[in-house]
């Protein structure tokens, strides 16, 4: 099994590497990060149990890196390999018309309306959320606002799910509205659009201390599954929730997944 020495001299002083398990042969499927001198190393492929994590001594350098980008790390300065998404042009502003700013006054009622980037999809009539990593868009995603469907729409082909960064722990739900409602409430989250997690999934949610997967009551099961396999590098832990998170204020939802 890989050790931690090993995994330290994988990177090489890198903060991310990807490639082929030593354990399993897994083409491309082990992936080790350092984030402020944590080592954590996790293989994708189903069978294998090559996972663990330990502390190292950082270098002078590595220790300067960490202060410069401060308020970076949790997700922002992440080197995913992104597919090229381009802004539509016609795309506006998300107060352009009267229906859209009244979706999204939900933003400004529980005061995330800093934290999410969104837009107004003209020719779809749709409430459109930006999926970011760090300061670049990758993706969109796009609400009706009429009974158009798919009610949800996926404008790019990044395959990531909509993220906000912000804390140690990050909260697994859904839905976008319900991620929007637990960043309120003071967690990290990530909106998975339905119930599956994906390798790069996993791979964003490497740099949280802890994990709470927060899915739908009836997909618990689910989120159960989730949470054993996030376990291997994290602190993950599933809660069984009354209902979306999006049905309740910032303060329940504290309460919701504290009490759990």
């Amino acid at each position: 099994m890989l050790s931690l020495l090993q995994a330290k001299q994988t990177l090489n002083g890198a903060d991310k590497w990807r490639g082929d398990c030593f354990d399993c042969g897994g083409k491309n499927t082990l992936s080790i990060s350092n984030i402020m001198g944590e080592v954590k190393w996790f293989c994708f492929k189903a069978h294998c149990k090559t996972s663990g994590k330990g502390d190292v001594r950082r270098t002078t350098d590595e220790i300067v890196k960490t202060l410069l980008y401060s308020g970076i790390m949790r997700g922002k300065d992440r080197e995913l390999t992104r597919v090229p998404f381009d802004v539509p042009t016609y795309f506006t502003h998300m107060s352009s018309t009267l229906r859209c700013k009244r979706f999204f006054n939900f933003l400004y009622d529980i005061g995330v309306e800093g934290k999410v980037d969104c837009a107004f999809d003209p020719r779809q009539n749709r409430a459109v959320f930006f999926i970011k990593r760090g300061l670049h868009r990758v993706d969109a995603i796009g609400r009706s606002l009429n009974r158009t469907l798919p009610k949800w729409f996926r404008y790019g082909k990044s395959g990531q799910s909509f993220m906000i960064n912000d804390g140690d722990t990050c909260v697994i739900v859904e839905d976008i509205p319900s991620a929007i409602v637990a960043s309120a409430a003071g967690y990290a989250s990530m909106a998975l659009l339905g119930t599956h997690l994906t390798t790069l999934d996993v791979q964003d949610l490497m740099g949280y201390t802890n994990i709470i997967v927060a899915l739908d009551p009836d997909a618990h099961s689910k989120g159960i599954t989730m949470a054993a396999r996030l376990n291997a590098y994290s602190n993950a832990r599933a809660v069984l929730i009354p209902d979306d998170l999006k049905y309740y204020n910032p303060d329940k939802v504290r309460e919701i997944l504290e009490y759990e």
